[in-house]
């Protein structure tokens, strides 16, 4: 089971390679605005997040929050964010209500890692490498709302923040 994290994130990080061969991103669009501009992408976006999500929620739930003693309030976060997450790839960004849907489904879900490694910072039962990892990683999405939300600017480099701010939770749910 425990193994589940890293082959999903694998598979993430494979099938997300793909998709920027053969679909060029723009770094001032998000994963989904990029995946949005076309049919095509829209579906392989989906499907490969799909087949993520089915492995990664069976480490988390079965691995991870058991092992770490996480406990009921780290898996309901959890799963709050898995809907989010869920309806995200369900609605894509592409035009009218759907924007709108889209954003409020991947804002929770965007909130939900920052509060997962919150709860993962404060944690007694979190030592070591991984507590302060957890701890740096928790600061850093905090600093990166604080420039979404302040610095316009930042929003040139979408793409690369939230590839950032995904991939250091990824990261430290499998350290």
């Amino acid at each position: 089971m425990q193994y589940l994290g890293v082959i999903s994130i694998s598979w993430l990080t494979l099938s997300l390679a793909l998709m920027f061969l053969l679909w060029p991103p723009e770094m001032s669009k998000t994963l989904s605005q990029n995946a949005a501009r076309k049919r095509s992408s829209v579906i392989y976006y989906g499907i490969s997040f799909g087949i993520f999500l089915f492995p990664f929620t069976a480490y988390m739930l079965g691995w991870l929050v058991p092992t770490l003693g996480l406990g009921s309030v780290f898996s309901s976060v959890y799963l709050l964010g898995l809907l989010g997450q869920t309806i995200a790839l369900i609605v894509p960004e592409t035009r009218g209500v759907k924007v709108s849907i889209h954003r409020a489904a991947a804002f929770a879900m965007t909130l939900s890692l920052m509060a997962l490694t919150g709860l993962m910072a404060l944690s007694p039962q979190i030592v070591g490498l991984r507590h302060w990892f957890s701890t740096i990683v928790f600061f850093w999405m905090a600093f990166s709302w604080g420039m979404f939300i302040f610095a316009k600017r930042t929003h040139r480099y979408s793409l690369a923040f939230q590839l950032l701010y995904s991939y250091l939770f990824l990261i430290l749910v499998i350290i």
